[in-house]
């Protein structure tokens, strides 16, 4: 038939158009074919599921990978045809007329109903570059290759049976719905590949067995980020946003809590299971310090554990005094003592491998290299086959370990390039995604805009990003944003301008740039950032023209990993909330003068979370958030005597900011309301409340991990610049459908040319 432009031959799945053909995968085919029987009509993903896949249990998500490859073939240079389009919430239909071909008997082509794969085994010529399978030949495929490794164990040595080829090669793709990167891992027997999976807004580890049609998502890891295998490949663990280390029968059975690990999960939540029950893991040192009850340096560490334990003890102790900043990714060798780990550099892309003991304690350089992290910063290490694998720039390069002799041998040879994340069996298998794949959702986009207290949209900036915490400049003509990159963790700072739109960047690194304050005349800002120490944990305090001219000038330095955020800036003081760890469950109020010595000063201490402080206007009164009661409250003190709490908020709320005359007090409520409450007197230690009000409900908190605030107030009380979510009018009823590279026998890889 012909489609279009195209010449479709369905018996061969292959389409042609000039001197261009290609071939298309079978499902791909019969999914073309079943539209073409019914131009122009619409046919529903139900309807396609029916016909194509007949009974297979698989999910939307085939449908949806199926039209992808459709459209990514059809689509040529110059023609901007759109062959397949989608009618949302009802499915898909052909655009382009259908003509059917006559072919005479003595061009007639036979073909087999259902050609054999073919497998690139050790001596052949032609590099395997990889297919892409339906979920049935999938099955058949890992049945086959397993049946062959199963073989090879049980043939004796001195049979006299044909030899079985162990050293076949095998490449093929598998879709994975909802795949998020930073969370691949694969089952010591290679039978299972777990992964991060995003769905319905949450995050949990999926689970597909090589032998089945799809992957499925395990109950109770709402909230992973990323997952490591026990020796039984039954039992995984995983590290969760918030920074507690849990694990899970894959067979069934309930999750349980391990330990709190303290990290942001975005890079470096990966751990190691031994065959005698221990966990090695990375934690912040002071956590460690704490275990051990004395002091520990800065930076992260490797601790260990057993898998029944509830705290992690350390192994490994980060050497600051050179610049290190931290130990990660352990992976533990065969002989379940020894393990390789790597230690960070003073910057991101700077690291080493090195080769430790459980026993003794001592750690011996193996690798040296400046581009082991890459663009999405993870760090990745697997051993496997007697080879060290790592990632070299976008290249995954396997190099040979001599265990006894704790050294490399040779020079790293490349397995594949484009290598975004990847995990290795000990059976021979290598799963990978390649980084052109997108599989980092994209930050939710939002707009700034204005509105009145009763909730009515007045304006809009002309501005639109990964907007989070605005604030507004002393004068209403600039807002600070932090800008939210797609990799977790990162943001940059801008600032825009209300009246014309546009922003003027202020800091563009692989930072946690955040937490915006201004000075009281609007000549400076002041902003937390992770540069020079941990990027994803902001520990340290820079202060920059609001013009962006001039250096960054350094204000206040804490401990590699701590968690400093700016949230006020009087003519005095500079107000910040301070924690010794990302998740801690004490964060404390500080105050850094902002003239004389600039020491650092503790201002609210408690076995509890504080932060958000704003100074009243009179300098008399300080708000802030804390949970103290076992949920989020406004309070208020006097400052500085700082001597008794009065309640703001009796039933939850947080952000709290003051208008500019000090006659009305803001927060949000538990239910995103903004409530005002009136200030009928603020003098000496006297805060006199009168009503409150609620005003309307403002758009839920962004992406962002540490900020406080959607909102800024104007300085009469009766505009409010709120960041809320930018409506996405397209048809949002097709998830992501990303694929995973699967190599069976990943060594032959190393003879390919």
């Amino acid at each position: 038939m012909r489609i279009g432009a195209w010449t479709v031959s369905p018996a061969l799945n292959s389409i042609e158009r000039g001197d261009h053909s290609m071939k298309l995968e079978p499902r791909a085919m019969d999914v073309l074919v079943y539209l073409a029987d019914r131009p122009g009509d619409v046919v529903s993903v139900e309807e396609l599921l029916g016909a194509v896949w007949k009974g297979v249990v698989v999910g939307d998500g085939s449908v949806y990978l199926a039209i992808k490859q459709l459209r990514q073939a059809l689509a040529a240079p110059g023609d901007d045809t759109a062959y397949i389009e989608t009618i949302p919430k009802r499915g898909y239909r052909l655009t382009v007329p259908v003509e059917r071909i006559t072919v005479g008997q003595n061009t007639a082509v036979s073909t087999p109903a259902n050609p054999p794969i073919e497998l690139a085994s050790a001596d052949t010529s032609a590099r395997n570059t990889g297919f892409a399978l339906s979920s049935t030949r999938v099955a058949w495929l890992v049945a086959a290759v397993l049946a062959v490794a199963l073989a090879a164990a049980l043939v004796p040595a001195a049979t006299e049976s044909p030899p079985v080829p162990t050293q076949t090669k095998a490449i093929l793709d598998l879709d994975v719905p909802g795949y998020v990167a930073g969370g691949l891992a694969v089952s010591l027997d290679g039978r299972y590949i777990s992964y991060v999976g995003q769905s319905d807004g949450q995050r949990r580890i999926w689970l597909r067995p090589l032998d089945a049609d799809r992957a499925q998502p395990l109950s109770g890891t709402e909230g992973a980020a990323t997952v490591f295998w026990a020796p039984d490949s039954r039992n995984l663990a995983f590290t969760t946003n918030g920074g507690t280390l849990k694990k899970v029968d894959v067979e069934g059975g309930l999750v349980q809590e391990l330990a709190e690990v303290s990290l942001p999960a975005v890079a470096w939540g990966s751990g190691a299971w031994s065959r005698d029950g221990a966990i090695l893991h990375n934690i912040q040192a002071d956590t460690a310090g704490r275990t051990q009850g004395n002091d520990a340096p800065a930076g992260f560490t490797i601790g260990t554990m057993s898998a029944t334990g509830r705290a992690l003890a350390p192994l490994t102790s980060p050497d600051v005094v050179n610049g290190e900043t931290g130990h990660f990714v352990p992976r533990l060798l065969p002989d379940d003592d020894h393990f390789v780990y790597i230690g960070s550099g003073p910057q991101l892309r700077m690291a080493t491998i090195y080769f430790g003991s459980r026993t003794a304690g001592t750690r011996t350089p193996l690798v040296s290299i400046e581009d082991l992290v890459q663009v999405n910063r993870r760090w990745n290490l697997a051993y496997a086959d007697g080879y060290l694998l790592y990632s070299r720039g976008s290249a995954l390069v396997a190099q040979q370990l001599d265990v006894a002799a704790r050294t490399v041998v040779g020079e790293p040879r490349v397995v594949a390039r484009n290598v975004d994340e990847f995990a290795v069996s000990a059976t021979g298998l290598l799963v990978y995604s390649e980084q052109a794949s997108p599989v980092l959702p994209a930050p939710q986009q939002r707009r700034l805009s204005w509105f009145d207290r009763s909730g009515r949209r007045i304006s809009e900036i002309d501005a639109r990003g990964a907007f989070a915490g605005p604030t507004l400049s002393p004068d209403e003509r600039r807002v600070a944003v932090t800008i939210l990159a797609a990799t977790p963790g990162v943001s940059d700072i801008s600032i825009v301008d209300v009246e014309r739109g546009g922003s003027l960047p202020i800091t563009v690194d692989d930072a946690s740039d955040s937490a915006v304050v201004w000075s009281a005349d609007g000549e400076k800002i002041a902003f937390s950032s992770g540069r020079g120490s941990i990027p994803f944990a902001p520990s340290a305090i820079y202060e920059q023209s609001a013009g962006g001219t001039g250096p960054q000038r350094l204000l206040f330095s804490g401990a590699a990993g701590e968690f400093v955020l700016p949230s006020d800036w009087s003519a005095d003081v500079i107000l910040f909330s301070r924690a010794s760890k990302i998740g801690a469950k004490q964060e404390d109020i500080w105050a850094l003068p902002t003239s004389g010595e600039q020491l650092a000063v503790n201002l609210l201490t408690s076995p509890a979370r504080k932060h958000g402080a704003k100074l009243s206007p009179n300098g008399r009164w300080i708000a802030y958030t804390t949970d103290e009661s076992g949920s989020n409250e406004v309070i208020a003190q006097p400052y500085p005597a700082l001597d008794r709490e009065l309640p703001i908020s009796t039933r939850g709320g947080s952000s709290p900011r003051w208008r500019s005359d000090g006659r009305e007090l803001y927060y949000v409520a538990p239910n995103d309301m903004l409530t005002a409450i009136e200030v009928r007197a603020s003098d000496g230690d006297r805060l006199e409340l009168g009503e409150s009000h609620e005003l309307f409900a403002i758009a839920a908190a962004s992406d962002a991990l540490f900020l406080d605030y959607e909102y800024d107030v104007a300085a009469n009380g009766e505009r409010f610049l709120v960041s809320e979510p930018v409506e996405n009018a397209a048809a949002q009823d097709e998830p992501s459908v990303q694929s995973l590279r699967v190599v069976f026998n990943w060594t032959e890889l190393l003879s390919d040319p």
